[in-house]
């Protein structure tokens, strides 16, 4: 007799507790600058992850903002050569939030180094970076 177990191919879904490795990353980034953050994301076995990105100026205008993305197989060697990037452009003064879902193509961890804002005479005062980090199936 041969037996059979059915099994539902379901994608796994993120539960999002709003934290980057080591919490919430709050940052400033001044006009014309980089801020160096070191911030890792973990995302093994997803597709990809969402990044939340929240923003407020201290002048009204526009001005962008980059958030390069480096890709790495095991969470310690990134890849600094083919950086990704992540380029938001905000007008105001009020706060500013953009989610955006960015493939992990089967890497271990992103690595943000640092952040950027290319904006000649305004600083970004508040900044919030928030993703999930608790990877969870789904309910059966």
């Amino acid at each position: 007799m041969v037996a059979f177990a059915l099994c539902a191919n379901a994608e796994n879904r993120y539960v999002p507790d709003g934290a980057l490795i080591g919490g919430n990353q709050t940052f400033t980034c001044n006009a014309t600058s980089g801020t160096n953050v070191s911030y890792t994301i973990a995302c093994a076995d997803q597709p990809s992850v969402l990044i939340q990105i929240e923003l407020m100026a201290n002048a009204a205008g526009a001005y962008t903002f980059t958030i390069p993305l480096q890709y790495s197989v095991d969470g310690s060697v990134y890849d600094n050569k083919q950086t990704k990037s992540i380029s938001i452009s905000f007008n105001g003064v009020t706060k500013q939030v953009i989610c955006t879902n960015v493939p992990t193509y089967g890497c271990a961890s992103l690595f943000i180094p640092y952040l950027t804002n290319a904006t000649a005479s305004i600083n970004i005062t508040n900044g919030i970076l928030k993703v999930p980090t608790n990877w969870k199936s789904p309910a059966p």
